[in-house]
């Protein structure tokens, strides 16, 4: 996560963009089905509006936003700095739906009059099965054309800004909510060198304090390894707890079924990341923990079963008559 690149590829690898413009056109097709009228109902318009909002026109958006906010992040830039004007694109699909409410129109045979006696003032050409005499094709390819376009389901904000993206509930921007977020972002970047070096020199601390050198260093040899079998296990923790995610039920029965799995399939790409930073320092610590433990092995002092000399016998005079 220290660097866009990374999150630009896990969301185009996991194509959260693709399933992200389904589950919007699916949103907005849904909440519309409240309204008979609406020409989003309609699978033509659908295919239009589709055909005009890609999953590049999405991917291009997002790492604009991505690219702005890690700006931001870096401290480079007092807020966010991004500005997407979406408004010409909001305007070609609303027109090429225009469009094929025009086609529409003209491919409908005139009504005859036993039909016309049927109509009640309809005009919608999607509901309509003949087409009246007499009416005004560009009056009602405009009023397509201005439904869709004023639609808040489809891109209700086509001007996004810093100050436009707000959370559920709050209307504060993002970046002012989350004001403490460069700070944080910028110490984690500093932390692996910080923490480096305080443990550098924590450890030449303890083998300078311990009663002995070999004392020391044994002490700093088990801290790295006990360490870096804590990396192991968080690392672990990290595995079961992203496939409990990945496989209950009750967090994802409300969401997008695609939708979903991408947002899952992102967040592994995430904690795939985070593991393997936390396995290369778990083998980094055990492995120099080890190293530690063996020189002292090694090195250790070498004590010789060394028989201690008998004191020699005095020898016996002879008696003075033999």
């Amino acid at each position: 996560m220290g660097k866009p690149n990374n999150l630009k590829e896990w969301i185009r690898d996991n194509k959260i963009y693709d399933v992200a413009i389904n589950s919007i056109l699916d949103k907005a097709t849904n909440n519309s089905l409240e309204n008979p009228s609406s020409a989003l109902n309609q699978p033509e318009i659908q295919k239009v509006i589709k055909e005009t909002l890609t999953s590049e026109v999405a991917r291009t958006t997002t790492e604009q936003i991505i690219d702005g906010t890690y700006n931001w992040m870096r401290g480079d830039v007092d807020k966010p700095n991004y500005a997407i004007d979406l408004t010409s694109l909001k305007n070609t699909f609303a027109e090429k739906a225009g469009n094929v409410a025009e086609q529409r129109f003209v491919s409908l045979p005139i009504c005859t009059i036993t039909q016309l006696r049927q109509l009640t003032g309809i005009t919608d050409p999607f509901v309509l099965s003949c087409r009246p005499p007499g009416i005004n094709i560009a009056a009602e390819k405009q009023k397509i054309t201005d439904q869709i376009f004023g639609n808040q389901d489809l891109l209700p904000d086509p001007i996004i800004t810093a100050d436009t993206i707000k959370m559920s509930g709050d209307n504060k921007p993002v970046y002012k909510t989350l004001k403490q977020l460069p700070w944080l972002y910028q110490f984690l970047q500093k932390a692996p060198w910080i923490f480096g070096i305080l443990a550098v020199l924590l450890a030449i601390g303890i083998v300078f304090i311990s009663p002995s050198r070999r004392k020391g260093l044994y002490r700093v040899a088990v801290s790295l390894m006990i360490n870096g079998v804590l990396f192991g296990i968080s690392a672990l923790f990290i595995i079961i707890a992203t496939y409990w995610v990945g496989s209950n039920k009750d967090l994802i029965k409300n969401a997008n079924p695609d939708l979903q799995s991408a947002l899952i399939g992102l967040g592994k790409s995430i904690a795939n990341s985070i593991d393997n930073v936390l396995l290369s320092f778990s083998v980094v610590f055990i492995v120099l923990g080890g190293a530690v433990l063996l020189y002292l092995y090694w090195t250790r002092p070498k004590f010789h079963n060394l028989q201690p000399e008998q004191p020699e016998q005095p020898i016996e005079e002879l008696p003075p008559n033999l």
